[in-house]
C-alpha cells in the first residue's frame, strides 16, 4: 500500500510525470495485485484522502484526473470505470460537501475519459442518472455545477 500512496503523492506535484507514474501502477499491479478488483481497492483507499479536501487545490485535481486517465488505460476500461464509479456513487450522498463535490467531480471526469463508444451496464446508468438528478439538487451550488456540468 506504500507504494500506492507514493505514486499518488508524485500525481499531486506536476501532471507531465502521470504517463510515468501510469506505468509505475501497471507494474506495482502485476506484482502485487491478484486482480483488477484488489488493485482497486487500493487505488480506491489511498484516493478517499483526495475526497475529503474541500479547497480547490490543484494538487487534488491533478489526483482526481489521474485516476480517471488511469481507469481509461485499463485493457477494458469501463469495467475500471464501473468499478470506480459503483465505489463513488454512495459517497455523493455524505453528509459531508467535501466527499460529495470530489466524488461528482471525479464521477465526472470518469465519464469524460470513457471512449465514445463505451457502454456502461443499464443498472448503473440508471443509477448514474438519479445520482447525477439528485446532486442537480443540492444544496451546495459547487456540487450543483459539476452535477450539471
Amino acid at each position: 500500500m506504500n507504494e500506492l500512496s507514493s505514486v499518488f503523492t508524485e500525481a499531486q506535484r506536476s501532471i507531465h510525470s502521470h504517463n510515468k507514474l501510469h506505468q509505475k501502477l501497471f507494474q506495482l499491479r502485476g506484482k502485487r495485485f491478484l486482480s483488477d478488483e484488489s488493485f482497486f481497492d487500493g487505488v480506491f483507499n489511498v484516493l478517499r484522502y483526495a475526497l475529503i479536501v474541500w479547497e480547490r487545490q490543484a494538487a487534488v485535481d491533478r489526483v482526481i484526473d489521474f485516476t480517471a486517465r488511469l481507469a481509461a488505460q485499463f485493457v477494458d476500461p469501463f469495467d475500471a470505470v464501473s468499478y470506480l464509479l459503483t465505489k463513488l456513487l454512495p459517497l455523493t450522498e455524505s453528509a459531508e460537501k467535501a466527499v460529495r463535490y470530489r466524488s461528482t467531480q471525479l464521477i465526472g471526469r470518469l465519464l469524460d475519459s470513457m471512449d465514445t463508444e463505451g457502454q456502461l451496464d443499464d443498472e448503473l446508468w440508471q443509477r448514474l442518472q438519479s445520482t447525477v438528478l439528485a446532486r442537480g439538487r443540492d444544496k451546495m451550488s459547487a456540487v450543483r455545477g459539476l452535477a450539471v456540468g
